[in-house]
């Protein structure tokens, strides 16, 4: 018997045992409505956060450009620009006249040479063209009279102190002067030769041409010396003859009365441009 009360009572402590660790375990489990805490993984230095749009920066740190980068203006190639030329142009020539038609009767010289030329350079230009002059002469007018220059006798007058007139013969006359004998430039010429000597004006006027055929280019003034009258045409003094009724004629009481001739019958006898020696009492 008293065996098996020890087995029962051996029995007894462990159902006691355990009962009390069941109870204890219930006493520590985790009621069933609360979430297990996680614990939080460390931020490591390196990570990222998103930031979202709405989030406005303070950082001092650059933000790149979202936007497109704007297309280059420079050209993909540049033009080519031509090199300058390395040779001068060659100046233009100038065609000497070679025989009397060349030349043209003008109110600033006989083109191609103007008034205001050297005679050393004039006079052997129209040489060229028209042969050796038939005279040469120098003249000298020491009288001023303010400012017009009187010959020894009074009785010409000329612009300049010193004078020289050159004549060829075709009839074309040209006159030199200047306050030295040394320096003479090209002041005028007159023309008194005819058709067959090749010289006109640029309009195609010469001496022996007829004042009908030249009816806009010449003008005529009024009155003149009986037969004997004056014009202009291109700018060119002419000397006029009529052979009909004359440019002027004088009545028995010494009274002058103009003619008007007729155009047809009056010619150009002479011409003349610039400046030349003047006869201050001639006739008419």
């Amino acid at each position: 018997m008293s065996t098996v009360i020890g087995v029962n009572s051996t029995v007894r402590h462990v159902s006691i045992v355990v009962t009390l660790l069941v109870l204890l375990a219930a006493c520590q489990r985790p009621e069933p409505d609360s979430a297990p805490l996680a614990t939080p993984a460390p931020v490591s230095d390196t990570t990222t956060l998103p930031v979202s749009e709405s989030t406005t920066t303070t950082s001092d740190a650059p933000v790149p450009s979202t936007s497109a980068a704007p297309e280059s203006t420079v050209p993909a190639t540049t033009p080519a620009t031509s090199a300058p030329p390395t040779t001068e142009p060659e100046p233009a020539t100038t065609v000497e006249p070679q025989n009397p038609q060349d030349l043209v009767l003008d109110f600033d010289g006989v083109l191609p040479f103007s008034f205001g030329g050297p005679d050393t350079e004039i006079v052997p230009g129209l040489v060229a063209v028209l042969g050796e002059p038939v005279s040469d002469e120098s003249a000298e007018y020491p009288n001023d009279d303010e400012g017009t220059f009187l010959d020894v006798t009074g009785e010409e007058a000329y612009v300049a102190p010193f004078g020289r007139t050159v004549c060829f013969a075709n009839g074309l006359c040209t006159e030199f002067g200047a306050g030295s004998d040394t320096a003479l430039q090209f002041t005028g010429w007159r023309f008194e030769g005819d058709t067959a000597a090749g010289l006109a004006s640029a309009g195609g006027i010469t001496v022996g041409s007829l004042w009908v055929d030249h009816m806009d280019a010449i003008t005529v003034e009024e009155g003149g010396c009986f037969t004997v009258g004056n014009g202009m045409a291109e700018g060119i003094d002419l000397t006029l003859e009529s052979s009909g009724d004359p440019f002027m004629t004088v009545a028995a009481d010494g009274s002058f009365a103009f003619g008007s001739p007729d155009p047809a019958a009056v010619s150009v006898i002479g011409m003349r441009a610039g400046d030349l020696p003047v006869l201050l009492f001639a006739d008419c």
